[in-house]
């Protein structure tokens, strides 16, 4: 559905995921959105927890740390948490009673794994900045 049309629409059918630095899981509701602005009601229709395994919370921890993390590892636990947030979404719709066919939209921050907030240098240019793992073209191909 182009994103106008789904703007247009008065009800939509939107699933949230969030992924926190706890390292303990993924949080995941379904929910449908009235209206818009301040004047939007929401209703919660399902929602879903999935805890990351002891092997997972180990590897993003890992991965979090500048002395261990490695380009190739967040590559592939971008795309397996890609996959843990469709699980999630899934499961959500499954407590919701809706098919996937119902979801309007998903919104995901992703897995944050590392948090410069002071500026260093890259290339020469001082830059503060964050980075955030879940491989949202993988999570879409799954939904």
């Amino acid at each position: 559905m182009p994103l106008a049309e789904l703007l247009d629409q008065r009800l939509r059918t939107v699933a949230g995921l969030m992924s926190g630095t706890s390292l303990d899981g993924v949080d995941c509701v379904v929910a449908a959105l009235e209206g818009s602005g301040r004047g939007m009601g929401m209703t919660v229709l399902g929602t879903a927890f999935l805890p990351y395994d002891d092997g997972l919370r180990e590897t993003l921890l890992a991965q979090s740390l500048v002395d261990r993390s490695d380009v190739r590892a967040l590559s592939g636990l971008s795309f397996l948490l890609a996959d843990r947030y469709a699980d999630a979404v899934h499961a959500a719709l499954d407590n919701a009673g809706l098919p996937l066919e119902a979801l309007d939209a998903v919104g995901c921050h992703g897995q944050t794994v590392h948090h410069v907030p002071d500026p260093e240098p890259v290339a020469g240019v001082p830059v503060a900045s964050t980075l955030q793992i879940g491989n949202p073209c993988v999570l879409a191909k799954r939904l």
